[in-house]
């Protein structure tokens, strides 16, 4: 299964879901109804001529009952989907997480954000940002997140210190499965409508305590009357049968959730191992999990609500726990990575009191403060001396002597291999420590974007320093010039990366601070109006991740093909001679890509003349392409590949102008590596 069709599947289990959740709703209005329809007709309410059928069915009092229960959970989910509308950020929060940052971070914290950011770039997806539950002492991690662009990952402080990095990797490989699979936005939803469910049971408790005040006489003036009594045994009788009905659901919905997280728990375990092709550092940290005291238990308050999302089973283990448990059992989940696993586990302590351990490892912030400051010397210090040595398994230019399949690298959509996750570390390593260290936070982050987006040229580049002095303060002016010598540096292959190292940070702005970096950005263009690819990809990365509510992002605009023809036919041009040398190469492209668009074949589709493929127009046509149903985007996706790899071969502006169509599109691409060439089967793919 691809990837959009795995995007499909988790579709139609949402579908699936919301249908069995309705199903839940109503049986808590048939419970309601039939406990108000007895109370009025008892207490003289409704009319009862005798005729048991006709005064069970009360039209009016249904259909009231209908459209306040429908209020009720639609608000109810409505509004802890509003709660968590930031996104995984949001959710991380609310169980108590704490951002992480290269430049404040511990030993342990360090590695845990290296694992991320390594398989962010294997994969090709936005890095997440990363959190810590601190007052977590069961080994447990999670993922949250409406979509690619505005996930999470996070990590309970007792999975931190005891998993090796072998089994870290294999819990963030499981995590990063859920968020190929369209598996967070799911999650998300589920919280919302049990929420919803569970406002029902709220309310009766509401009504049970007006019930008990009128009864007793605690309500107004204490007057009674002979009716006073009555009243409240009928409020009575009403608000524990909503009571009971709203457990009764909220019960059903916690059953469907389980059994649709299972499945997917399973899914994500295999994922991880494909990934790493490392089972033993799965099944090690499932085996940690199982000899820890703890378990993988999480304490907070929400822990309830978000247990479909973690790594291990996060509740303790209850009446029916089978039938709603969220997680397969432990050791059947380590006997389908390990068939010879035993049953038997190991005990696993830690020391919480181990404090010192931890601070010992936190480098000083004054420090690494210093070495992003002008102040620090940094601008003098030799460029080469802050990259690592670079790792020669890999190309420098992604096209130099590979020959690249489009079929099997479209087929690799969501599906990196090992390399990809070697790769992925090699790339870290060569970017410039001073870089990655700056990019971990916001004021940081703003002066190495800002820094790849100033001109080249010296007279325009002191123009826009100029702005900048008016535009920015003074402190972070002066960051945009240490980091620019490290900036002008990096390899080509490399800036996309650099830049992706930023956005973590970059979503801590607020809105406002958004806004006014965009603007500024704008305004340096203006400047320099000639744009490159590789400035064309990030400036539309930056508007798509920093100004779209998350909830707004995979929302479907056109469900045919025809209505974006123009669109299709623009982009297919440009890249066709963004990447081929001369009309006729470029023509043989253009043909390929779209005898790719089975949803055009009888629709004609123009090469657009070299004048009309501008960056603006590409820019209008993106944003609705982008917007296209997601089997629609798949055909998309697909023939921009094989226009880019017409000629089998790849060039880095190539390689990043694809990798942003396609996240822009919904998919995820991992990187081209000339290991993975068209002579190399099934693992050609990427």
């Amino acid at each position: 299964m691809d990837f959009f069709e795995q995007q499909d599947a988790a579709r139609r289990r949402s579908g699936r879901l919301v249908g069995l959740f309705l199903m839940a709703a109503l049986l808590i209005l048939v419970i309601i109804y039939l406990a108000v329809v007895v109370v009025a007709v008892q207490m003289g309410w409704a009319p009862h001529d005798g005729d048991s059928v006709r005064w069970l069915w009360q039209p009016d009092l249904f259909f009231t009952l209908l459209v306040g229960h429908t209020l009720i959970v639609g608000l109810g989910t409505w509004w802890k989907i509003r709660e968590l509308s930031e996104g995984g950020a949001a959710v991380a929060r609310m169980l108590g997480g704490r951002a992480l940052t290269s430049a404040d971070a511990t030993r342990e914290e360090k590695r845990l954000i290296n694992v991320v950011e390594e398989m962010a770039i294997a994969s090709g997806v936005p890095v997440p940002q990363v959190f810590v539950l601190d007052r977590e002492w069961g080994f447990n991690a999670f993922a949250a997140g409406y979509g690619i662009d505005d996930a999470a990952i996070a990590v309970t402080r007792g999975g931190l210190r005891a998993w090796s990095r072998d089994e870290l990797q294999g819990v963030i490989a499981h995590e990063f499965s859920h968020i190929l699979n369209g598996d967070m936005r799911l999650n998300i939803r589920m919280m919302g409508v049990l929420n919803g469910l569970l406002v029902v049971a709220t309310i009766g408790a509401m009504l049970l305590r007006f019930a008990a005040n009128v009864i007793t006489g605690e309500r107004g003036t204490r007057q009674r009357d002979r009716n006073s009594g009555a009243i409240g045994f009928a409020f009575l009788v009403i608000g524990a049968v909503i009571y009971v009905a709203g457990w009764v659901g909220v019960f059903f919905g916690r059953v469907i959730r389980g059994a649709v997280s299972r499945e997917r728990e399973f899914l994500a375990d295999a994922s991880a191992v494909q990934f790493t092709r490392n089972p033993a550092g799965l099944a090690g940290a499932l085996r940690k999990v199982g000899g820890a005291s703890a378990g993988a238990r999480v304490e907070n308050v929400h822990a309830e609500e978000a247990s479909h999302l973690f790594f291990g089973n996060a509740l303790r283990q209850k009446t029916l726990g089978a039938l709603l448990a969220s997680h397969p059992p432990l050791d059947e989940r380590i006997r389908r990575l390990d068939p010879s696993f035993d049953g038997r586990f190991e005990p696993v302590e830690l020391d919480r009191n181990e404090v010192d351990d931890v601070l010992e490892g936190r480098e000083d912030p004054a420090t690494l403060n210093a070495a992003i400051q002008p102040v620090a010397g940094m601008a003098a210090l030799p460029i080469a001396a802050a990259a690592a040595a670079s790792t020669p398994d890999f190309y420098r230019e992604p096209g130099a002597g590979a020959r690249f399949s489009p079929t099997k690298t479209a087929a690799g959509l969501g599906a990196p291999a090992p390399a990809h996750l070697r790769y992925g570390g090699a790339v870290l390593d060569e970017i410039p420590l001073l870089i990655r260290e700056a990019s971990s936070t916001s004021a940081g982050a703003v002066s190495v974007i800002v820094a790849m987006l100033l001109a080249r040229q010296e007279e325009l580049r002191a123009e826009q320093l100029l702005l900048l002095s008016d535009a920015m303060d003074v402190p972070t002016v002066a960051l945009v010039q240490s980091v620019d010598p490290h900036v002008k540096s990096l390899a080509p292959h490399l800036r996309l990366p650099a830049a992706e190292l930023c956005f973590p940070a970059l979503r801590n702005l607020s809105i406002e601070q958004r806004v006014s970096l965009l603007q500024t950005l704008d305004r340096l263009g203006v400047i320099e109006p000639q744009l490159t690819v590789f400035r064309f990809a990030l400036r539309k990365l930056l508007r798509r991740r920093l100004l779209r509510p998350p909830g707004e992002l995979g929302s479907v605009g056109f469900y045919a093909m025809r209505p974006l023809a123009p669109d299709l036919a623009l982009l297919l041009s440009v890249l066709a001679r963004v990447g081929h040398h001369g009309d006729r190469d470029a023509l043989t492209a253009f043909e390929l890509a779209r005898s790719r668009l089975i949803a055009l074949h009888n629709e004609p589709l123009s090469f657009v003349p070299e004048e009309r493929c501008t960056f603006l127009a590409l820019d209008r046509s993106l944003d609705r392409l982008s917007t296209a149903a997601p089997m629609l985007r798949r055909q998309i996706i697909d023939a921009c590949i094989h226009c880019v790899l017409a000629d089998h071969t790849v060039t880095v502006e190539e390689a990043e102008l694809l990798r942003v169509l396609v996240e822009l599109l919904g998919g995820a691409l991992p990187p081209f590596l000339p290991a993975l060439t068209e002579d190399q089967g099934s693992q050609a793919a990427g």
